[in-house]
């Protein structure tokens, strides 16, 4: 994965795709209890993104946000704008 200067040195839409659909790799490269809080968030993101953002909406789109708050409040990472955008806001437009 290659993380592109014009976006702060971050990683964007398909670099972050990549992430999300590799989590296993990066279970197997550390699976220490410490790295397993972070394998969960990515996890339960990929969750939410492959239910809740496409052209189609799956049922279980909302346990999979929920899930992801969970596993997401668990890590101890601050909640940027994004993640509180997924967490709280996904859900009401697809009400």
């Amino acid at each position: 994965m290659k993380k592109e200067d014009y976006h702060g040195g971050t990683f964007a839409g398909n670099e972050s795709r990549k992430l999300l659909t590799s989590v296993s790799k990066l279970k197997v490269l550390n699976p220490s209890k410490q790295c397993e809080k972070f394998i969960n968030v990515f996890t339960s993101l990929n969750k939410v993104v492959t239910t809740c953002y496409g052209s189609n909406l799956s049922a279980d789109f909302n346990e999979n946000i929920n899930e992801f708050q969970k596993h997401y409040s668990l890590s101890g990472i601050s909640v940027t704008p994004k993640v509180h955008a997924v967490m709280y806001h996904c859900v009401m437009y697809h009400q």
